[in-house]
């Protein structure tokens, strides 16, 4: 089960609009643009995801490296203060998950995807001083969910979607946020039957968004969530 906030919505409208690294459609991936701009649309969530910087910073990026002004540089390497003086190709920022969440409070939790091992101590403590409300932990990094989840957090299990494609998910986490294909009315029924939510990834296909929501699935992840909210009005 996810947070009191997060269940209510499924109660009402039946699943969750997740917005995939905010709104790809109106500003690059992460950045602080792209962030705001979903906002706009009205999500439950905003997907992000994080990388520690060389200075034990967690900052959303989504690959392990950042080209700008000709230079490849590698995330894990680099400071936060050097990460943050580059300016993407729109105009707009990286952005700290601190901010991440500043910028959504009280208008959308955060999905946050994990995109390194041990980031357990460095999310937990930008929740506490964020005093984030409807964040939710997903990934494959099992024991950074686990540290996660006993301290009172959400997490959702990701399944490798090469690797186990079709196969039976685990059913020991809050969540499992699946690779759309992935999604079949077995799986519902045993994660019913279990309280664990399923969010389905990455969906912008009106038909198929309408299809998953038909089978009852609890959230979509988008990066259309323009497309995924005009849902409600046909």
């Amino acid at each position: 089960m996810l947070t009191l906030q997060l269940e209510a919505i499924i109660a009402a409208r039946g699943y969750l609009r997740s917005a995939h690294r905010g709104a790809p459609s109106f500003g690059i991936d992460n950045s602080d643009a792209s962030i705001r701009a979903a906002l706009k649309y009205g999500p439950d969530l905003i997907e992000v995801d994080v990388h520690r910087t060389l200075d034990a910073q967690l900052i959303l990026w989504h690959d392990d490296h950042l080209d700008a002004a000709g230079q490849r540089l590698t995330v894990k390497d680099c400071t936060l203060e050097r990460l943050q003086t580059v300016r993407l190709t729109d105009g707009s920022r990286l952005v700290t998950l601190d901010e991440a969440l500043t910028i959504s409070a009280g208008k959308a939790g955060l999905l946050i995807d994990l995109k390194a091992p041990g980031l357990e101590v460095l999310i937990l403590e930008a929740l506490a001083r964020c005093n984030a409300q409807n964040a939710v932990v997903c990934g494959g990094y099992t024991d950074t969910l686990r540290a996660v989840q006993a301290a009172g957090i959400v997490v959702s299990y990701t399944p490798d979607p090469l690797r186990e494609l079709f196969k039976p998910a685990p059913l020991t986490w809050d969540a499992l946020t699946v690779h759309h294909r992935t999604v079949t009315p077995a799986l519902l029924t045993r994660a019913n039957a279990e309280g664990v939510r399923v969010i389905a990834w990455t969906v912008d296909n009106p038909k198929r968004m309408r299809e998953l929501i038909a089978l009852g699935v609890h959230g979509i992840t988008t990066n259309r969530i323009e497309t995924l909210k005009s849902l409600e009005a046909t």
